[in-house]
Parts: structure tokens; C-alpha cells; sequence
């Protein structure tokens, strides 16, 4: 058994070393195509992107011969996304939304207390009931195993009931100005959060960004 188990962490672990080996290096690698030939774009020399046909197998397959520093167009391509996402319009939006999830919770919350409050009073009768029981003649086999369960939940009950009507439950839900900011902080941090090596899992195409390094004419 212990050499069986030695064998399959071995295995996993390899896999993993595996899996990293295939990691995207770069911001963009795989998700650009080339507009000459459909291939992909990825580093072909040193800091510079370009078309990986054209590099590989020549110019009978692409004639594609530009490239671009990778600094220069991840920045371009960030700058892009963060100006998209940067309108008054996704802004307004995004505080709409957190307000109106809030409002759902808060309702929620509103009625919850009121049904904790029937279900612990039905669990508190149901134990006083097993505690009548256990003062009888004949209590059963049962009884106490049935008092842990009913004394547990209603400590769980409680709990809940607590944790609904303390304080910081109560506050009242962010202005649209102070969402707004928040979507904006969000929003600037995605940039370094983009660029961090290990944020980047994938390096397989992303049919939802269509960008295209254009074939030279």
C-alpha cells in the first residue's frame, strides 16, 4: 500500500510539473491570431511578438514578417480594456447592481430573524417535551440521543439568530458615489494583476477576442 500511494503522488507530481511547463509565459500568448495566415501569435524573438507559422515553417506558409515589442502592445491592449471598462455608463451599471443584490439580501435577512425566531421556540418546546420524557417511568432508549440532537440545533439557531441581529448587519448599504469609486479602484488594479506570470493559466485561444496582427500589404 505504501509503495502504491508513493507511485500515484509521483504521478501527480509530475503532472503538475507538466501542466506548468505548458503555462502561457506572457500576457497574450495564444490569444492573438495572425490576419495573414490564422495562426497563432506568440514571442518569436526575444521581447517581440509575431506570427509563430512565419517563424516555424517560413514564408511559403505566412508572409507575414512584422512584430511588435510585447511591452508596447500588452500596454496597448490593457490601456484598451481599462478605457471599455472605464465608462460613466458600466460604472452606473455595476453600482445598480451591488444595490439591488443588497436590497434582495436585506429583505432576505428582514424575514429570516422571524422564522429563527418560530424554529427555535418549536425546538426549545421539543426539548422541554424529552425532558418530561427523561423524568418518566419509562424514558425510552432513545431519548437522550434525541435531546443532543434538539439541544445542538437550537445552539445553531442561536448562532444564526445572533449573527442576523448584530450590529454591523444593520448598516445601511453603500452610496452610488462610493460604488462607483469601488468600481473604479477594481478596475485599476487589473492592470498589475494581469501582468503578474502567475495569473496567467492559460495559453489556449480565447474565441471572444478576435484582435488580429494584420498581414503586411
Amino acid at each position: 500500500m505504501k509503495i502504491r500511494c508513493q507511485a500515484y503522488t509521483l504521478r501527480v507530481s509530475q503532472k503538475r510539473q507538466l501542466n506548468d511547463t505548458h503555462r502561457a509565459r506572457h500576457l497574450l500568448t495564444g490569444i492573438l491570431r495572425c490576419g495573414c495566415c490564422g495562426g497563432t501569435i506568440t514571442i518569436v524573438n526575444g521581447e517581440r511578438y509575431g506570427c509563430y507559422n512565419r517563424k516555424s515553417k517560413g514564408l511559403s506558409v505566412c508572409g507575414n514578417r512584422q512584430t511588435i515589442l510585447r511591452p508596447k502592445l500588452e500596454s496597448a491592449v490593457l490601456a484598451r480594456i481599462r478605457t471599455g471598462l472605464l465608462t460613466p455608463d458600466l460604472a452606473r451599471h455595476f453600482a445598480s447592481e451591488v444595490r439591488r443584490i443588497w436590497e434582495e439580501q436585506s429583505a432576505d435577512q428582514t424575514d429570516a430573524p422571524a422564522r429563527l425566531k418560530t424554529d427555535l421556540a418549536r425546538v426549545r418546546r421539543s426539548i422541554a417535551n424529552l425532558l418530561d420524557r427523561l423524568e418518566g417511568d419509562d424514558p425510552g432508549p432513545h431519548i437522550l440521543e434525541r435531546l443532543r440532537d434538539r439541544e445542538a440545533e437550537a445552539a445553531r439557531l442561536s448562532a444564526e439568530l445572533a449573527a442576523l441581529e448584530a450590529p454591523a448587519r444593520n448598516r445601511p448599504p453603500p452610496s452610488a458615489d462610493e460604488l462607483v469609486a469601488a468600481y473604479r479602484s477594481h478596475v485599476d488594479r487589473m492592470e498589475p494583476l494581469l501582468r503578474d506570470p502567475t495569473m496567467i493559466v492559460s495559453d489556449r485561444p480565447s474565441p471572444s477576442l478576435p484582435d488580429r496582427q494584420r498581414c503586411p500589404r
